[in-house]
């Protein structure tokens, strides 16, 4: 017996030593791992919101910090010392993107500022050698606009309020129900308010950034609890923000006993009474972009022969305290000369038209942008949007929401058909307008131009109409009824008539309407043996006898 133990003690050592101990390694290996585990998530969790905090932190700082420079075709490095000392902030080149564009810190540049913020100096520096910036948390990085909007961070909001969920939210996500039904459900052609919040929460994209849908970094969720969560760059997380501190501003006051949101902006202004006339939009400009459209109204008299358009920007620059810039590039590449010359003569003429009738006879157009006038393309020109926010409440009824829907709806198409059609998307052109049914209101990306039409037009309705709907639906329009349809009725007799199917005419009627709200309260569209069952408005079914009408005149 001892035998046969001494002969086993060296096998059982060598299986001790090869097998059993780095087993009992790994597996206490693990089980340190897996208890650890939460902890490392939090760790990297709260560096995360750390740095995306520094960055934010950073990027306010570049838009408070004023600079003074004046330069003409100094190298790119020296330009940006001088900044970097004014503004006590890091200011790099990400070299290898500098590379590719063909831009280096040798590249000369030309910058004349007088207490503008760090951040629109660099728009302009951007704006010149065809470069974007972007914020990290260790301070602000130029390179390449593909390389600047690979840098994202994530940011969470709540923003039950603004879905009509005010008084359940709660400080916890986690503690909020899974699931809460929408004010306005979603159907065919009809958004409900989380589609809509996140088609507005696009609009607020910094210029030349995309989102995952076209193969950007950009994204953007919003769980059913009202936890908004987007991952973008840091200028593109702001812009979001701003746009809900003006969404919280046009929405109709909540009751008195219900308190805002807990994790709301902090710089919230004022929620809008629906019974009295809101502030015209939201955000309300700068103090330095309402002095340029003083400036811009002011009255003034010109007479120029073949003068140098820069000597005519820099006579009435001097007389009415305007700053002007000049995108030589666009101008460039568009074969226009930067000193074309100027032929004009007019008295007591705003200095507004007068800068629209020079531009107009080069080929030319404004934008403005952070108080300042930039001189570029038409087609550039139209790229530079501004976001507002329209609070439309007191224009529409209060009581019926689908009333609501269809008056909002009918005030965002009057605005596409009188405001320069043909530069809103759905025409081709890149402005873009949202109606919010939960905070009555219109949120509008177009040129500063457009936004100033709009607000013109909004005034003017608010005259004619104090305290009532702008465009009421009638009470006969709004009753339901239904009423069914046969496929000869809709499409008229023809040999061929037994071939189509009755499911095939809803998709057809579907198609044709696409704005009607099919997923109303009462509201249907189905076939039934060989009928088609519809059950809407009677607007929606004058609509159909309209179309049928087509259809059998057509055949």
């Amino acid at each position: 017996m001892l035998t046969s133990i001494r002969f086993a003690l060296p096998y059982l050592r060598r299986r001790l030593a090869l097998d059993i101990l780095p087993r009992l390694f790994f597996a206490g290996s693990a089980l340190i791992a897996i208890v650890s585990l939460p902890q490392w998530v939090d760790e990297q969790r709260s560096a995360i919101a750390h740095e995306t905090d520094d960055a934010t932190a950073m990027l306010r700082r570049a838009e408070s910090t004023k600079v003074a420079l004046e330069a003409v075709d100094l190298p790119l490095g020296d330009l940006l010392t001088s900044l970097r000392e004014q503004s006590k902030l890091e200011i790099r080149v990400h070299r290898p993107s500098f590379a590719q564009q063909g831009v280096d810190e040798n590249s000369p540049c030309s910058l004349r500022v007088r207490d503008l913020p760090l951040a629109a100096a660099l728009d302009r520096i951007a704006a010149q050698l065809r470069i974007a910036w972007t914020v990290r948390a260790w301070g602000i990085e130029l390179a390449s606009s593909e390389h600047s909007t690979s840098i994202v961070f994530s940011r969470s909001w709540d923003v039950a309020s603004l879905l009509g969920r005010v008084g359940d939210a709660s400080p916890n996500p986690a503690t909020r129900p899974a699931t809460r039904p929408a004010a306005r459900p979603a159907g065919d052609g009809d958004p409900g308010p989380n589609e809509q919040l996140l088609k507005a929460i696009r609009l607020a994209t910094t210029p030349g950034e995309l989102w995952d849908e076209d193969g950007g970094q950009a994204s953007a969720s919003l769980d059913p609890s009202g936890l908004l969560t987007v991952t973008a760059t840091t200028r593109t997380l702001e812009r979001i923000d701003r746009l809900l501190v003006s969404l919280r501003g046009a929405a109709p006051r909540p009751a008195a006993n219900t308190a805002p949101p807990p994790n709301s902006p902090s710089a919230t202004p004022p929620a809008a009474n629906p019974n009295t006339p809101p502030a015209a939009f939201f955000p309300r400009p700068s103090d330095k972009a309402e002095t340029l459209r003083n400036s811009l109204q002011q009255r003034t008299t010109i007479d120029f022969v073949t003068a140098p358009l820069p000597d005519v920007l820099e006579f009435l620059a001097d007389r009415h305290k305007i700053d002007f810039v000049v995108d030589a590039r666009a101008l460039e590449d568009a074969g226009i000369a930067p000193t074309a010359p100027v032929t004009l003569a007019l008295r007591d003429a705003q200095v507004r038209h007068v800068l629209d009738r020079i531009l107009d006879d080069l080929g030319l157009a404004a934008a403005t942008h952070d108080g300042t006038v930039w001189i570029t393309t038409r087609e550039q020109a139209a790229t530079h949007g501004e976001l507002r926010v329209y609070p439309i409440g007191d224009l529409v009824s209060q009581s019926v929401p689908a009333t609501t829907a269809s008056e909002l709806d009918a005030i965002n198409q009057r605005i596409g058909q009188h405001v320069q059609p043909s530069q809103w998307e759905e025409n081709g052109g890149p402005s873009k307008r949202i109606p919010l049914l939960t905070t009555r209101s219109l949120v509008v990306m177009a040129t500063p131009e457009m936004q100033d039409q709009i607000e013109r037009l909004f005034a003017q309705w608010r005259s004619l109409r104090t305290g009532q709907p702008l465009f009421p639906i009638t009470s006969t329009d709004t009753v339901i009824v239904s009423r069914a349809y046969t496929i000869a009725s809709l499409l008229g007799p023809a040999p061929d008539m037994d071939s189509v199917k009755p499911k095939q005419v809803v998709a057809l009627l579907k198609a044709e309407l696409h704005d009607v709200k099919w997923t109303e309260p009462g509201c249907s569209i189905q076939a039934v043996g060989k009928l088609i069952m519809v059950r809407h408005t009677n607007a929606t079914h004058r609509r159909i006898i309209e179309l049928s009408r087509e259809w059998t005149a057509a055949r």
